[in-house]
């Protein structure tokens, strides 16, 4: 992401989930959450991080033994951002980090 000085405020940012939950976890309940970190590791969102509790239940006709795909979305208002660098979203699953989406904010030339 390229901007013109900083601090630099983002209007709005999302990001895309999708998890699968396999059969046999069906009945439970998943945790997702997501923070915002910088290249130290600093957290930089309000309260932290952004939680969605999903209830795993099967649907009626749903085939037996099959995965079940979990999609949500997370959309960030205003994010600022003090200084050039790197930054990432972290996804956990039920507490255990599943992945990092790294991006980079600089000024431009």
């Amino acid at each position: 992401m390229y901007v013109t000085a900083f601090p630099a405020r983002h209007p709005s940012l999302a990001i895309g989930v999708r998890i699968r939950v396999p059969w046999s976890a069906t009945g439970t309940s998943t945790r997702i959450s997501v923070e915002l970190q910088d290249a130290d590791g600093g957290n930089l969102l309000p309260g932290g991080q952004v939680v969605h509790t999903a209830n795993m239940n099967r649907r009626t006709g749903e085939m037996d033994r099959a995965d079940i795909g979990l999609v949500r979305s997370f959309t960030f208002n205003n994010l600022q951002f003090e200084q050039a660098g790197d930054y990432s979203f972290v996804i956990s699953i039920d507490d255990e980090v599943s992945n990092r989406l790294r991006f980079s904010v600089r000024t431009k030339k």
